[in-house]
């Protein structure tokens, strides 16, 4: 206390208006906030923001996130702005092939599409052509096709779809002789996982998968039926390149 009165200490913590993307222009706004879990009226917290664009940087279309605090209208109050520098592109193609004595030439060609659209989603083609040798006696071919959504059910609720179809004669490996062998075989199935998040480094997962195997050389055939659980925890600071976490 003094002469004037007691000595008076303002606290005020800021608190965030707003939050504002710039950079990303091809990916939606909308598939970057919902990784967020600070919105308009919390407190700014530097361990909250660090956790938020760990969860930015780690959906891996970006090179750069950095955040910036701009002062707004009310005192103590700022709008969260994230500076995004995205990559520069979020799919490929590839075609090429090869040749094993044991198996003739192949030839195979991926489409691979991350980020679709910019929506966060995933598909891909492949296929895979193998010409044969010894006058083409054991050519085959395999497609598959793949498609992921990260948010398909709910926060963070995943769902992965493979279709697949592969025909022709196959080389197996003979362990007791060391010899090579083709058989006629036909496979066709789909496997279907949904992810569940616990917390953001512990997920789990079930997959059920369905094929169905026909022997031709023998003929016969069988079904297979799957179903694999999966734990998954990943503590990485940045998943792409990390520099601590297990």
């Amino acid at each position: 206390d003094t002469a004037e009165g007691p000595l008076v200490f303002v606290l005020a913590e800021g608190v965030i208006d707003d939050i504002e993307l710039t950079g990303n222009i091809k990916t939606q706004d909308y598939v970057i906030l919902r990784e967020l879990e600070i919105g308009p009226g919390d407190i700014i917290n530097q361990q909250d923001i660090e956790r938020e664009l760990r969860k930015i940087f780690n959906l891996n279309y970006f090179t750069n996130v950095v955040p910036e605090f701009i002062p707004s209208e009310e005192n103590y109050h700022y709008i969260f702005k994230i500076n995004i520098t995205e990559k520069e592109t979020s799919g490929a193609f590839t075609f090429g092939g090869g040749y094993q004595p044991n198996s003739g030439f192949n030839v195979f060609s991926d489409l691979y599409w991350d980020n679709l659209q910019g929506t966060g989603q995933l598909i891909m083609v492949k296929g895979n052509f193998g010409l044969g040798a010894g006058g083409y006696d054991n050519n085959n071919n395999t497609y598959q096709i793949k498609f992921h959504n990260p948010w398909a059910f709910g926060r963070n609720r995943s769902f992965t779809f493979r279709l697949w179809s592969s025909s022709g004669s196959f080389s197996l490996f003979n362990v007791a002789n060391s010899n090579y062998s083709f058989n006629d075989v036909s496979r066709r199935g789909f496997d279907m996982e949904f992810g569940v998040p616990h917390t953001y480094d512990f997920r789990t997962s079930h997959k059920f998968k369905y094929e169905s195997v026909q022997m031709n050389d023998y003929d016969t055939n069988y079904h297979l039926y799957t179903y694999r659980f999966q734990a998954n925890l990943d503590r990485r600071d940045q998943r792409e390149n990390p520099t601590t976490g297990i």
